[in-house]
Order: structure tokens, then C-alpha cells, then sequence
């Protein structure tokens, strides 16, 4: 009793610990039958059984989760410089950007079909 903040340190710690070792384990879950979480919480593979990527094994599921190179990402490359327009449709130029670097953009992005009507 008279330490009540070790108590609730304790019981906190113990709720932290809960939440994450079970999301370990659905973790491994997902590595064990070789599926991605959206493909599990979606049911993807319900009717055929298991995922395509699935060796059939729990153990050579995880081998091949470690051991297997990730495809290329289907995202766009987010380090490029991008550029946006206000809502009217007209350009606003980043600050960094030179005045040649300006004229490129509106030149690439002006077309004398672009509709104005915003």
C-alpha cells in the first residue's frame, strides 16, 4: 500500500503486454498460413482454401517469409518532387523551386484543352 505507483505501473504494464504479444501473435499467424493482414481480414482465400503463397508447411512459410525477397512496390516513388494546384486550377510553386524549374511545370502541365471551369 505504500507504493500505489508501482501498482499502477504494474497493472499497466501488464495491459501493455497483453495488447502486444497478441498482436504477435496474429502476427505469426499471418506469417505461418501466408497471408497479409488485409488479405486475412477480408477472407480473400476462402474459398480456395489457402493463399497461393501458402508452401503448405508452418515451418517453410516462415522460412520463405525470412528468406524470400519483397516484390517491388506498386506505390509511387514518394520521393519526388510533387506539385499541387490550388482549387481554382491554377499552379502554386514550392518555394525551393527556381523560376526555370516553374516555367517546366506550367509548360508540362498546361494543356489548351484543361478545363477551367474549376
Amino acid at each position: 500500500v505504500g507504493y500505489p505507483w508501482a501498482s499502477i505501473l504494474g497493472i499497466w504494464g501488464m495491459c501493455t503486454s497483453w495488447c502486444l504479444s497478441s498482436l504477435c501473435v496474429y502476427q505469426y499467424c499471418s506469417i505461418f498460413i501466408a497471408q497479409t493482414t488485409n488479405e486475412r481480414m477480408r477472407h480473400v482465400y476462402e474459398r480456395e482454401g489457402h493463399s497461393p503463397s501458402d508452401t503448405g508447411s508452418y515451418f517453410m512459410n516462415f522460412v520463405q517469409f525470412l528468406l524470400a525477397k519483397s516484390p517491388p512496390s506498386l506505390l509511387p516513388n514518394m520521393n519526388q518532387k510533387m506539385y499541387c494546384h490550388d482549387k481554382g486550377g491554377s499552379f502554386i510553386p514550392p518555394p525551393e523551386l527556381t523560376m526555370e524549374e516553374i516555367l517546366a511545370c506550367l509548360r508540362a502541365n498546361s494543356s489548351p484543352n484543361r478545363d477551367q471551369s474549376g
